[in-house]
């Protein structure tokens, strides 16, 4: 866990990397990894300033999958912080939100996801 101002000065280091959206995602709604690599961006709802988890990224027989969160209660509708929206508009795709160009594939949805041991 992070002080404030750690976390502050954390989010602030992210927010101006292109790579830093996972770091601000994480912190920001205080994600597990696996849900994070979850994620589409389908699963951001702009308009009602939501985000909502429903899936998880795990290592199956060693290669990241695709599939439901650790448990019940993980899935979950999130109020997307107004510091963060302006970070997600400027980055919106569609897909997963973190992909894998290179080799790592997902069973249960097309694409390629990140390993949980990659990020």
């Amino acid at each position: 866990a992070y002080a404030e101002q750690e976390a502050s000065a954390l989010l602030q280091y992210a927010a101006g990397k292109p790579d830093g959206l996972g770091v601000l995602l994480l912190l920001a709604f205080g994600l597990r990894r696996g849900e994070l690599l979850g994620l589409l961006w389908e699963d951001f709802d702009f308009e009602a300033r939501t985000l909502r988890i429903s899936r998880a990224v795990s290592l199956v027989n060693g290669r990241p999958t695709l599939g439901e969160p650790k448990n019940k209660t993980s899935i979950r509708v999130l109020p997307i912080p107004p510091d963060v929206l302006p970070h997600l508009a400027e980055r919106r795709g569609s897909g997963l939100v973190f992909q894998n160009q290179k080799e790592a594939s997902m069973t249960r949805t097309t694409g390629r996801c990140v390993s949980t041991t990659h990020f």
